[in-house]
Parts: structure tokens; C-alpha cells; sequence
């Protein structure tokens, strides 16, 4: 004993000094311990410790052995007592108390878990800084209880099972129990949407990997390591990947998940956004920072960042445009929202701006976003939906999951734009003649039309159809804004504000003349501004612009359409 630094007036140390005299080379004999329990000094620490005399005798040789040695393992202790490690795992109980507790840490190696399933075989102990610094001070042991138990230490605790060999049954056994001890909110919600154990271990493996920084590339884990910890053989690790590839799994169907695509063996996943606050809760955005992931599920657009545009449109689309920049003035929003609650009706703003190729759709919803001071998350459809394709419903969802966090943000909701959404808002197709895109599209429609239902945001989708929309989607815009080709007036307006050195009489003449849109303007006027740099022209002439509407006009008639005709 003479390790032990007993100088000054140490009154703990004492205890454990005197204990430790007492049980070391007892051999775990009943007789012996009993007498030593009786001693003043034991009763002492177990009231310090708050713990039973068995686990304060485990302790006594636990901080003996590390005074001893350092870093120690089940042997070491052992050979304080003067037993073996197979006679000292009857104290397993009280080990894995003092482990719960903080007092003692454990470090398991992984790396030989294959060479033992028993308990503890593969670990090594020590005492933490904080219970080494109040017992060499003196002050009161610090002992962690359920009050101070949150997600990070449940996810460790089910870490740990991951070396113990445990059947597939024994683990569900196991993670239930922790789950009845510690029954956090996160994980009553989970519950709720997960009913099955085996899947909500496989759940708690991969948040571990995310929350230990285990992965391969852009945030993606391995599958098969984790299907190997929830498994007991190479067969129901298949069926349960099959699950997941075929989209049947709970974690999958309720977007916590999302599989690369991949075979059994290279099968890799990773938390979607719901995925990653459903356990870490406000907690999953300090990840985002310290991963770089910050922004990256969601691109948005500041309205400081949009250029204001003066936009021109006929009585009544001029009209609604004006109605939904007043409406969607924060106050009046709010009141709006307010209101609508009380009578039990949905709350969410929903719009779609329908019509013609280049008559301002998309302007004009970014201009409300500039005018409200809101932010704005373009989702072009058209140009994702071939991605979808296997993975449709998963990425659809990400996208109403990523939008309801940045509602949460507490600054004024953001406007969601579906800009081009013609693909998912055309009338469903017939599943019974249809084939697995037509399905996968269905499952698309479905998903927003149950998402438009619950919605509490502000949406806004452009699209060009007009005959073709689909009932459903119809009855669940709040306002349906059309946009025709701008009459003479307008173009007017246009041609004026684009090119201010236009006459009366000019411009007159190009509105007459030209049948163009307002975007098809805007080529004219590009056109212009490039020859003048290029030429070094003051100005363009009349006769040009005749001539560039002209080319643009022949374009237009010969320009070849691409993709399907709705």
C-alpha cells in the first residue's frame, strides 16, 4: 500500500486505505468480507459513494490497482483480491453501477471483441478526474442520476452492447430495458414511428456512427457493420438490407434514413435531416456547424440577395400580385395564420402561378420574397426528377423536412417555390397500365398532396400547364394566379422600362409587332446590350432591335421541343 500518497489530512483516502488493507488477498471469501464490511471505514465510503458494500469494496480495489498500475483491466483487479477474473465477475453488477455512475471509466477495445463475448474481458478501467479530484480534496463525490442522463449517454450505453455478442433477441432485451430506464422524449417520439426494437437499433447504430464521426464520405456509413451488430446471421442481415433497399423499412418510410444506391456488400446510408433531429433534437444544428454541414440540405435565397424588378401585369394578375405581397406582410400573415387557426382550417399559404413560358411566374415569387423580407428555397422540380427515380419519396420529404427547419428559426417563414413543377402537378396516371415511373411519380404526387394538407408555410409552385393540373392539386392551392401573354399596354411598359431610350412610337411598333413575353423581351434586350460591348456601340439601333425580334421570332417557331408533351 505504500503507492498510496497519504500526506496531509486526507480523511477519504483514510477510508479507503483501511478498507483496502482489509479486502486486498481476501480472495472474495463470504467470511472475510462480512468482517469487513463491519469496519467503520467501509460504511464511510459506501455513505460517500453512495453505493452498497460490495460495489464500495469494488471501488476500494479498482482505485487501489489504478493507483498501482495506471490504467488497468479485470486481471489486475482480480489480483488485488487475490481471486481470479472468472471468480470476480460475480461483481459484474456493481462494476456496471459504478461505470453508470461516472465514478469508474471504462474503454472497451474493439479491435479483440472477436476473442471474448464475456462481459468486461475486453475493457479496462479507471477512475474519472472528476471523482480522483474530490476524493483527494475531500468534497462530495459527484454521482450521476437519471437527472443528468440525456440522448448522448443512452446511445453510448447501446454502443457498448456492440462488443457483448448478444443474440439478436438478448440486444432487443437489452435496449428496451434502457429505454424503460431512461424514457427521454426523443425517444417516446421514436417509439411512435418505429415500433419494432431490432429497427430502432439499427436506428441508434447509425447515430452513433454520425455522432462518433464513424463515416465514409459525405456523410454516408457503412450498412453492413451495422446490420452485423443487430443480426444474428449473414441471412437476416440480407433480409433486413433487402427492407431498406426496397423502401419497406420503417426507418425508410419514415424518412430517418436514405440508402445510396448500392449492392449488399458496398450498401452505405445515412440520416436524412428528420433523421438527425428526431434524437440530437436543437442539438443536430451544432453538428451541421462542426461538419460543414451548415446550409448545405437547404439552398436559400436572402432577399437582400434578390434584385428588385419592376414588374408589369395585366388588371387581375397585377392585381393578386399586389394582394400577396399585402398578405404576406409578416403582420398581416401572422393574423391571417391566427385566425385561421381558430376556425380549425389549415393554416398554410398556398399558391400556384399558372400559364405561358416567360410571363414572370418565377420573377414575381421572388419579388413577393423581396418585398416581405422573406427568404426564399427554390425547389426546381423539373430538373431533379430524374434523380428520383428509385429514391423519390425519400428526397420529396427531405424537401418538406428541410423547409420545416428553416421555419424553425424563428425568423419569417421562407417562401418553398416549386419552380417548373409541371411533371408532379399533371393529373395522376392509371397504376393499373402504368409502369415504374408512373408509380414512383403517383408516389410523388401522393407525398405532397398529404404534405400541402398538413402544411403550415407559405408555397408557391409555377408551372405552365393549364388544362392538364390535377384535381387534387387544385383544390389545395388557396389561389390560383393565371398568367397570360402581356397585351400592347403592358408590352408597352416593358419594352419602355428595358430600354428606356425606346420613343413612344418605337416601342408602340415592337408591341404591335411582336407577340413576345416578357422573357422573350428580355433575350431581345440581352442581345442589344451584348453588341453595344461588343461593337462598342453608344446605342442600339431601331433597325437592330427589328432585326433581333425578327431572329427571335423565326426561333421561336422552329425551336424543336425536347422532352414529353403533357
Amino acid at each position: 500500500m505504500s503507492n498510496l500518497n497519504l500526506s496531509g489530512d486526507g480523511h477519504i483516502l483514510r477510508a479507503i486505505k483501511v478498507s483496502a488493507d482489509e479486502l486486498q488477498n481476501n480472495m472474495l471469501d463470504p467470511m472475510r468480507m462480512r468482517n469487513t464490511f463491519k469496519l467503520a471505514e467501509m460504511n464511510i465510503l459506501s455513505k460517500y459513494l453512495k453505493s452498497d458494500l460490495r460495489e464500495t469494496a469494488l471501488f476500494v480495489a479498482v482505485y487501489v490497482s489504478c493507483c498501482n498500475e495506471g490504467t488497468i483491466g479485470l486481471k489486475e483487479i482480480a489480483d488485488f483480491f487475490g481471486c481470479t477474473p472468472f471468480e470476480l465477475l460475480s461483481y459484474h453488477k456493481q462494476l456496471q453501477s459504478l461505470i453508470d455512475k461516472r465514478i469508474v471509466i471504462e474503454q472497451r477495445d474493439s479491435s479483440c471483441a472477436a476473442s471474448s463475448g464475456i462481459a468486461f474481458c475486453n475493457s479496462t478501467f479507471g477512475i474519472s478526474i472528476t471523482a480522483s479530484f474530490n476524493i483527494l480534496s475531500d468534497k462530495p463525490i459527484v454521482v450521476e442520476n437519471q437527472d443528468n442522463y440525456d440522448i448522448y449517454d443512452f446511445i453510448e450505453d447501446v454502443d457498448k452492447l456492440r462488443d457483448t455478442h448478444l443474440s439478436s433477441k438478448e440486444l432487443c432485451d437489452k435496449v428496451e430495458k434502457l429505454e424503460e430506464q431512461h424514457p427521454l422524449d426523443s425517444i417516446k417520439r421514436l417509439k411512435e414511428l418505429v415500433p419494432t426494437t431490432i429497427d430502432r437499433c439499427l436506428y441508434y447504430s447509425i447515430v452513433n456512427d454520425y455522432t462518433s464521426d464513424i463515416l465514409i464520405d459525405n456523410e454516408y456509413t457503412a450498412l453492413r457493420p451495422n446490420l452485423r451488430f443487430i443480426c444474428d446471421t449473414n441471412h437476416d442481415m440480407v433480409r433486413v438490407f433487402i427492407t431498406i433497399k426496397d423502401r419497406i423499412n420503417p426507418l425508410v418510410t419514415e424518412s430517418l434514413i436514405t440508402i445510396d444506391r448500392g449492392t449488399y456488400l458496398t450498401a452505405k446510408v445515412k440520416l436524412t435531416l428528420k433523421g438527425k433531429r428526431m434524437l440530437l433534437e436543437e442539438d443536430a444544428e451544432a453538428f451541421f456547424t462542426t461538419k460543414g454541414e451548415q446550409n448545405t440540405n437547404i439552398y436559400m435565397v436572402e432577399p437582400e440577395k434578390i434584385k428588385q424588378k419592376e414588374l408589369f401585369f395585366d388588371g387581375k394578375t397585377d392585381e393578386a400580385y399586389k394582394a400577396l405581397v399585402k398578405g404576406l406582410n409578416e403582420d398581416n400573415f401572422r393574423n391571417m395564420q391566427k385566425k385561421l387557426s381558430e376556425r380549425n382550417m389549415p393554416i398554410g399559404i398556398t399558391a400556384i402561378f399558372y400559364g405561358s413560358p416567360g410571363t414572370g411566374k418565377t420573377e414575381m415569387a421572388y419579388q413577393i420574397a423581396k418585398a416581405t423580407g422573406r427568404n426564399i428555397i427554390p425547389v426546381d422540380i423539373s430538373a431533379t426528377k430524374s434523380k428520383w427515380f428509385g429514391e423519390s419519396e425519400q428526397i420529396i420529404k427531405e424537401v418538406f423536412d428541410n423547409y420545416r427547419l428553416a421555419c424553425s428559426h424563428g425568423k419569417p417563414k421562407p417562401i418553398l417555390l416549386f419552380n417548373e413543377a409541371d411533371g408532379v402537378l399533371s393529373k395522376r396516371m392509371n397504376l393499373d397500365r402504368g409502369t415504374s415511373c408512373t408509380q414512383t411519380l403517383n408516389a410523388i404526387q401522393n407525398i405532397i398532396l398529404e404534405e400541402m394538407e398538413r402544411f403550415n408555410g407559405i408555397l408557391i409552385a409555377t408551372t405552365n400547364l393549364e388544362n392538364n393540373l390535377d384535381k387534387a392539386f387544385e383544390r389545395r392551392f388557396l389561389y390560383k394566379i393565371r398568367f397570360e401573354k402581356p397585351s400592347e399596354a403592358v408590352k408597352i411598359k416593358i419594352w419602355k422600362s428595358k430600354m428606356p431610350n425606346l420613343t413612344d412610337d418605337n416601342a408602340l411598333t415592337l408591341a404591335r409587332n411582336y407577340d413576345f413575353s416578357g422573357g422573350e423581351i428580355d433575350n431581345i434586350v440581352r442581345k442589344a446590350i451584348t453588341r453595344e460591348i461588343t461593337e462598342c456601340l453608344d446605342e442600339t439601333s431601331f433597325e437592330d432591335i427589328v432585326s433581333f425580334c425578327e431572329s427571335e421570332r423565326f426561333e421561336n417557331r422552329h425551336r424543336t421541343q425536347i422532352g414529353f408533351r403533357v
